[in-house]
C-alpha cells in the first residue's frame, strides 16, 4: 500500500504545487491547463467513490488547507484504483515493488475480476493494478469488492 501513499503525495504536490518555507522563495507553481482539467476530474471521480478531494481554482491556485487520507483504508484504495489513472502530472505510476507486493497486486486484480470488476494487472515489477474507467459496477459494488479481496489478500503490514 505504501504505491497509494506516493500516488496520494505525488497528487498532493501536483495539486498544491511547490511552496516555499522561508522568505525569498518562489511563488506556488500553478497548474497547466491539462492539470488543471486532470485534477478536476481526478477530484469528480474521487467523490464518486466517497472521498472529499480539493480541486484548484480556475487559474491553477492550489486549494487553501492540506488534503490527507489513509491508503491502508479500504475504501481509499479502492478509490486510488479506480481514478488514479486520472491523476495529474507527478503521478507516481507505482515503483519497484517486493515480490510479495507484485503477487498480491495480481491477485487483487484477479479477484475484483472474478467480482465483476473491470480491473487491468499491474504493469511488470509493480503493484499499480487499475480499474477500468467504466468498471462494471457503481462504486459501492466497487467499494464492496475492493474490500472483499483485501479481506481474502490483505496488504503487510510495514
Amino acid at each position: 500500500m505504501q504505491r497509494l501513499a506516493l500516488v496520494t503525495a505525488a497528487f498532493a504536490v501536483a495539486m498544491l504545487g511547490l511552496t516555499g518555507c522561508g522568505s525569498g522563495e518562489d511563488p506556488p507553481q500553478k497548474l497547466s491547463k491539462a492539470d488543471y482539467e486532470k485534477a478536476v476530474k481526478y477530484s469528480a471521480c474521487m467523490t464518486k467513490y466517497g472521498l472529499d478531494v480539493p480541486v484548484p481554482d480556475p487559474d491553477g491556485e492550489a486549494p487553501a488547507g492540506e488534503w490527507t487520507m489513509d491508503p491502508d483504508e479500504p475504501k481509499n484504495a479502492a478509490a486510488l484504483a479506480a481514478c488514479g489513472r486520472l491523476s495529474p502530472s507527478g503521478h507516481v505510476q507505482g515503483e519497484e515493488a517486493s515480490e510479495a507486493q507484485v503477487n498480491r497486486a495480481l491477485k487483487m486484480a484477479e479477484c475484483l475480476r472474478t467480482k465483476g470488476i473491470k480491473t487491468k494487472d499491474p504493469e511488470p515489477g509493480k503493484a499499480n493494478f487499475s480499474i477500468a474507467d467504466d468498471p462494471g459496477g457503481t462504486p459501492e459494488q466497487v467499494r464492496a469488492a475492493y474490500m472483499a479481496c483485501d479481506k481474502k489478500y490483505p496488504a503487510a503490514k510495514s
